[in-house]
């Protein structure tokens, strides 16, 4: 078994693959896009000769099209809809069967294959499958980090009829929520702070959420800003109006 990655149709793809993610989904597909909207529809074999030509020198399209042809019946693929909207997908195809998809005489998608598709609650989703999902990267990769997760990724696809039994890497399950959490309850049990549930807004740009210090003549006030993988806060945030109006 295998893990992949998908950007499927995303906003990037807008005017060109227009409702093909919704298709994707509904219907039970994995599908890169590399096709030949313009022209009528073509066979698999002529595709496959031109495309492969075509974007011969496109290394996007190289990594993504080799990976979509290792793809085997049993292997995962994770995709992000929409923010915290993941869906997790089983391949039921062996590696040797695959489709185009060929819509009003044009080709519509470039490579398919069927993909059982099931949505997976955002807190359950590991955040190495998060840091993929909107990290810039190939439309299509194979996460070998996460090869321990197999039997996880099992669980969650089939709770009813799999029980999970193995310990994980704690560290690979937090995102950006479970930073955000343990920062606050390290600042308010070590540090002597207390969170402002209000400020935790989404319209609240610079911040997660407000704290104030206990038992000071001063109030005290500290903010708190999280970030995954190698992204870091710029001192210069706080040079921001929102600071300045607050007084942080």
């Amino acid at each position: 078994m295998n893990i992949f990655r998908i950007k499927l149709f995303t906003k990037a793809t807008a005017g060109i693959h227009d409702g093909d993610q919704d298709y994707c989904i509904k219907n039970n597909l994995v599908a890169i896009g590399w096709g030949f909207e313009d022209e009528p529809e073509i066979e698999i074999d002529e595709y496959k000769k031109r495309v492969e030509e075509k974007f011969s020198k496109d290394k996007n399209f190289k990594i993504s099209y080799n990976n979509f042809l290792r793809m085997n019946k049993g292997d995962f693929v994770w995709v992000e809809i929409n923010a915290r909207d993941y869906r997790l997908g089983k391949i039921t195809e062996k590696d040797d069967k695959y489709s185009i998809v060929n819509d009003k005489e044009k080709c519509r998608m470039g490579l398919t294959k069927k993909c059982i598709w099931k949505k997976i609650n955002f807190n359950a989703v590991p955040g190495e499958v998060i840091n993929s999902c909107t990290q810039k990267g190939c439309t299509l990769i194979q996460k070998h980090n996460l090869n321990d997760f197999k039997e996880y990724f099992e669980y969650l696809y089939d709770k009813d009829n799999y029980i999970f039994k193995n310990n994980l890497d704690y560290k690979k399950l937090l995102h950006y929520d479970d930073l955000e959490d343990l920062l606050g309850l390290y600042l308010q049990k070590e540090k002597g702070y207390f969170i402002i549930p209000s400020t935790n807004k989404s319209s609240t740009k610079l911040i997660e959420y407000e704290l104030r210090k206990e038992g000071t003549c001063k109030v005290e006030k500290a903010c708190v800003q999280c970030k995954t993988g190698t992204s870091k806060v710029k001192d210069d945030i706080f040079n921001n109006e929102e600071f300045k109006r607050d007084e942080f």
